[in-house]
């Protein structure tokens, strides 16, 4: 009787893994053609740091990294002294919709380890601010990331969500 039990659950097992990934491949929704628009102003970043940037020889890594829709923009090996302006001019691909900038920034190995580090980005269309963030690390964290997403439309009107 036990092994007919055990036979009848593993097919009702088969039966609804399989029942379900047909019903799962006919709700599937059709992929859907975007066009991306290239969003029209002049885009640019300031990123600064409360803490001295340096490149990583152990994990390969740049003083400081900006990346912009999965695209290295900037990617500096040299030491940044803390309180530094990079500034990023001309931002590229900038698109009509949701843009997202990526800031990862290795603090040196110098500094106080009981110190948290600021990094702050700001975003400008045309001089104008449109987006800012702040980003804190905890003491001692070798690598501060941040990311920030600003809406640029089609019409040179820009939005912080």
């Amino acid at each position: 009787m036990r092994p007919i039990l055990c036979l009848l659950g593993t097919m009702l097992l088969v039966a609804s893994i399989y029942a379900y990934t047909k019903f799962a491949d006919r709700v599937r929704a059709t992929a859907s053609i975007v066009s991306l628009q290239q969003a029209s102003g002049d885009f640019s970043a300031e990123i600064t740091c409360t803490f001295d940037c340096e490149p990583s020889t152990a994990f390969d890594l740049p003083a400081i990294e900006v990346r912009l829709a999965d695209q290295i923009v900037v990617a500096r090996s040299e030491e940044l002294p803390r309180l530094t302006r990079l500034v990023v001019e001309r931002l590229p691909q900038v698109i009509v919709g949701r843009n997202e900038i990526i800031v990862q920034a290795h603090v040196s190995e110098i500094g106080d380890a009981t110190e948290s580090g600021c990094l702050r980005i700001q975003v400008f269309q045309d001089g104008a601010p449109v987006a800012e963030e702040t980003f804190w690390s905890e003491p001692g964290q070798p690598l501060v990331t941040g990311a920030i997403i600003f809406v640029a439309t089609s019409n040179s009107d820009v939005e912080s969500p």
